[in-house]
């Protein structure tokens, strides 16, 4: 979901009225309810609800969600009993500061002693990243694999659309034709590419943000007609997404 400051405000309004807003009731409080009810236990303190993650604090529940999109972050949240609600949007990738800034807002509203949040995302962020490090390690030993040259054409998918995928020296760039991003596929191992966005037009924000780490993985595998006609993309988060090559235009 893209939304901004505004529009997320006057939605936790309709949280905070039980699904009214205004005079108007848009769902019913008990309906609503059901979202905000406990489904899965985290921890001792943290619950999770139906898209909510709920905290117990000494001083009352926090309503809340991050949100974590190439180069943005963003926490949503409020306290019912308070009547109070936290919208924090950034032009970062979320490693925990919206967050952090968030649960801290709320400590202070309900009184709760202080936490060091920024010190446990950081915690958080380093040993993911030691993770992802060993993840997108280069092989000591990689598989070698075809020439890249015959693999460019056009290729599609049901959530990007239409994409081309064209050479440029020892790497692939999938271009996406609905925004113009640019993904590096890399060779790693085999028939195996890291991806990477390039830094190019608005994407220059976005691929500084991401670090140095590839986004994921590309594979190319064989279709039912024994040709590599499709391109399979596995981001770290386990997204996964399927490109299939189109038939050529008759002359």
């Amino acid at each position: 979901i893209n939304s901004n400051v505004e529009d997320v405000a006057q939605w936790l309004r309709l949280q905070l009225d039980n699904g009214s807003f205004g005079d108007v009731r848009i769902v019913s409080a008990a309906n609503l309810d059901v979202t905000r009810t406990p489904r899965i236990a985290i921890n001792d303190k943290l619950l999770y609800a139906m898209g909510w993650i709920i905290s117990m604090t000494p001083n009352g529940r926090v309503i809340w969600h991050n949100g974590g999109t190439g180069g943005f972050g963003a926490f949503v949240g409020f306290s019912p009993e308070k009547h109070v609600g936290v919208v924090i949007l950034t032009n970062e990738g979320n490693n925990g500061l919206p967050d952090s800034i968030g649960l801290w807002i709320f400590d202070w509203i309900l009184g709760n002693q202080p936490a060091d949040y920024v010190a446990a995302a950081f915690q958080r962020a380093k040993t993911k990243y030691e993770a992802s490090e060993k993840v997108f390690a280069k092989p000591d030993h990689p598989r070698s694999f075809q020439p890249l040259t015959g693999l460019e054409g056009n290729f599609s998918n049901e959530s990007f659309g239409k994409a081309s995928l064209a050479k440029d020296g020892d790497t692939l760039v999938l271009t996406l034709k609905a925004t113009g991003a640019q993904l590096a596929l890399d060779p790693w191992d085999g028939d195996i590419f890291t991806l990477r966005i390039l830094p190019t037009g608005p994407y220059a924000a976005v691929a500084a943000s991401d670090g140095p780490l590839p986004l994921g993985f590309a594979q190319f595998q064989t279709s039912e007609e024994g040709k590599l006609d499709v391109l399979r993309l596995t981001f770290e988060d386990g997204q996964t997404y399927v490109f299939r090559r189109e038939a050529a235009a008759e002359p």
